[in-house]
């Protein structure tokens, strides 16, 4: 249930995520206090809409109404942009958007603060952006899809902050929401072997507090569940063979590539870490994705239900895995009718003629 994508399809993300890598940028220069998360929205929509069949994801998708997902402070994800969500001084919101372009999708989320924020609230973002690069430095051909969420867990517990369960990364290609799930938590060496052509969305969810989470009334807005401060970060990496083409190469190791959603300006949270190669935009995957399938506190549209429809999709599967019937009974069902109709024929007796003389 797993799709490789060709090299084709990732450089068709990698254009769709050039689109929402500008539209974050243009969001970053926007946010300002005063500003309400509808007129992000509107902004949003024309930009996207301005470059030639591009058409944003998350609009009409599974019902959510607008083309952002703006969430503010302890909103987690899916916030709803509204003329009476108005922005204010010390606020963050996370601003997540996605792209459908000549049938692939792709899609990216960032923190912003809004003007002066605390020094606790931009501790929490940069952490949560390191988490993202930790996750993104598992996602190598061979290591397994739990190693990425383990580098997420250890790095921001660490910090003494609270990895959200409840919603996960997940798989982007021709459909928005594809296998496999990307926990931001688990154990080394779990889940499915990462394999060239894949393509996924790493994306950290990380609170100051506690990790648990509800849902708002409209059925959309996760939040903390304790009210504490959250932050959002998200990237999609393809599973390639080589390196970025302007990375010095890396003898026989697989490397990620990170997605165009942007590399940030120069920060001092970043001092002394080794930041992520740069790319050329041919080498650029898919570009960052968000796509959590939900709260499991809920049914709603990415709740458990949604996982479980997507999980029985019909893309195919891997690593010899069977899809449908198990193939014993395939083979039991192909013999009884070969026998059925030796019998017809006369060829064989296998059903007792009963009622004959």
């Amino acid at each position: 249930m797993i799709t490789l994508k060709s090299p084709r399809e990732i450089e068709t993300m990698a254009q769709a995520g050039r689109i929402v890598a500008a539209t974050l940028a243009l969001m970053r220069r926007s946010v300002k206090p005063g500003m309400s998360t509808l007129d992000l929205d509107t902004l949003a929509e024309e930009f996207i809409r301005s470059h030639p069949g591009a058409t944003p994801s998350f609009k009409g998708l599974y019902g959510f109404p607008k083309t952002l997902c703006t969430s503010i402070n302890e909103e987690i994800v899916h916030g709803i942009p509204s003329a009476r969500r108005v922005l204010r001084e010390g606020n963050v919101v996370s601003i997540d958007v996605g792209v459908h372009l000549d049938g692939l999708h792709a899609d990216s989320a960032t923190t912003v603060p809004v003007g002066e924020i605390s020094p606790e609230a931009r501790r929490l973002l940069r952490v949560t952006e390191e988490s993202l690069y930790q996750g993104i430095e598992q996602a190598r051909i061979g290591n397994h899809v739990q190693d990425i969420g383990h580098a997420v867990q250890r790095h921001a517990e660490a910090a003494g902050f609270g990895v959200v369960r409840e919603l996960v990364g997940h798989g982007i290609g021709t459909q928005f929401h594809e296998e496999p799930q990307v926990p931001n938590h688990g154990q080394p060496k779990r889940g499915p072997r990462l394999l060239e052509g894949m393509t996924i969305a790493i994306e950290p969810m990380i609170t100051a507090g506690d990790y648990h989470t509800k849902t708002l009334p409209d059925k959309w807005t996760v939040v903390s569940a304790d009210g504490s401060l959250s932050a959002h970060f998200e990237h999609t990496v393809a599973i390639l063979k080589d390196g970025p083409a302007s990375s010095p190469p890396r003898a026989e190791r697989a490397s990620p590539r990170r997605c165009p959603a942007g590399p940030l300006p120069p920060s001092p949270h970043r001092a002394g870490r080794r930041p992520p190669p740069e790319v050329t935009p041919r080498a650029n995957s898919a570009r960052a994705v968000r796509a959590y399938y939900g709260s499991q506190q809920r049914g709603g549209p990415w709740g458990p239900a949604r996982r479980a429809v997507i999980k029985e999709g019909n893309m195919p599967r891997l690593e010899g895995k069977p899809s449908g019937l198990p193939q014993v009974v395939v083979w039991v069902l192909v013999l009884l009718a070969v026998f059925l109709v030796l019998e017809y024929l006369n060829i064989i007796d296998v059903v007792p003629n009963l009622g004959r003389s």
